[in-house]
């Protein structure tokens, strides 16, 4: 038959082909598969131009720690490009070991994200999407600090990652044979400086300090902005901060920087309520700055085409106001709201609104 050449499937494995022979390894322009304790698997099969047709890969053609760790590698990858395009670290080939020798662990070693095959009471580690994501999520951290990312929050930063990819709380269920009960959970509670003392000192205990807040503030935002945009927002910001290399001292002023949007920080910033309360709560802000609330406005639709204003006729202007921030950016105090309208271009006139 014919041989193909090299073709690449999307991340749903899909590929258009003409009639030939095609000869299926796990690598891709982003990442190249190395089990440490195997040859990596390939498949050959013939494909038939013209017709959609599903090729399934065996277990018993492979380990299956090669296809899972590959495709959840391209999935946060994936994530993190739209918020991070300019990162040169998401371009690069980077390479996935799986089956490295120990287990019930996994790591980053700034070349390399790496997993242990199952053994030791655990699963094998490159087969379980939050274990991918956090170890990746470490490689975004390192590359988005130029290397210098802070140890003490490292883990809850690459923790955040895996929960925002998978909407859960719980990281890493299945961690442990038929046990949903991950390793760690976002919702646990630990604040700054008791939650980096005494046993809490190792990484990942310290870590659940970054965790909580930035999973609350995720939560806050999606109350706030609604799911979709919520999420995108948080998960930016996140990104933003991390672009500092912020300690947790830090975390407070430089997460306000990089969500400033005028360059004044005595004027608050957007989300300046839900920041400064949850970091207030977690013991991470020494002096509290200017917070600014969030209003929602509705009002009724511009009038038809074809619709003339009688001239000198006054213009009613009706706009239901509601504010989204919480209870500690203070009340709304409708006797403040203004508009400010011009007419042909001319100078800016201010009206009070009432009601």
């Amino acid at each position: 038959g014919i041989d193909l050449g090299a073709i690449e499937a999307d991340l749903d494995g899909i590929f258009e082909a003409a009639s030939g022979n095609v000869n299926v390894t796990v690598r891709g322009p982003w990442f190249t598969i190395n089990n440490q304790a195997a040859t990596e698997r390939t498949k050959s099969f013939t494909v038939a131009g013209g017709a959609f047709t599903s090729y399934t890969w065996l277990a018993s053609e492979g380990a299956l720690e090669e296809l899972d760790s590959f495709y959840h590698s391209n999935v946060v990858r994936e994530r993190q490009l739209g918020l991070s395009p300019d990162l040169g670290f998401l371009a690069d080939n980077f390479p996935v070991n799986v089956n490295v020798a120990g287990t019930c662990n996994a790591f980053f070693d700034g070349n390399s994200i790496n997993f242990f095959p199952s053994g030791g009471g655990c699963n094998s580690t490159g087969r379980i999407s939050d274990v991918v994501y956090h170890e990746y999520g470490h490689g975004i951290h390192f590359n988005l600090t130029s290397g210098g990312m802070d140890d003490v929050i490292q883990e809850g930063v690459a923790d955040y990652f895996a929960h925002t990819i998978t909407e859960d709380p719980n990281l890493g269920p299945l961690f442990f044979p038929g046990q949903q009960a991950g390793i760690r959970n976002a919702t646990q509670v630990r604040t700054y400086p008791s939650g980096v003392q005494g046993d809490f000192a190792e990484v990942h205990e310290s870590g659940k300090i970054w965790t909580n807040t930035w999973w609350n503030l995720r939560n806050k935002f999606i109350a706030k902005h609604g799911a979709e945009l919520g999420v995108k927002y948080a998960d930016l910001l996140h990104t933003n901060t991390l672009r500092g290399n912020p300690t947790y001292p830090t975390s407070y002023a430089m997460t306000l920087a990089a969500d400033d949007d005028d360059a004044d920080l005595n004027n608050g910033t957007p989300n300046s309520c839900e920041i400064t309360a949850e970091f207030q709560s977690h013991g991470l802000v020494t002096t509290a700055r200017q917070v600014r609330g969030f209003l929602e406005l509705t009002h009724d639709e511009p009038q038809p085409a074809g619709f003339y204003q009688v001239e000198d006729a006054p213009v009613p202007v009706s706009v239901d106001i509601a504010s989204k921030s919480p209870a500690s950016c203070g009340d709304l105090d409708a006797a403040t709201v203004t508009l400010h309208y011009k007419v042909d271009g001319g100078a800016a006139q201010v009206v009070t609104l009432s009601g």
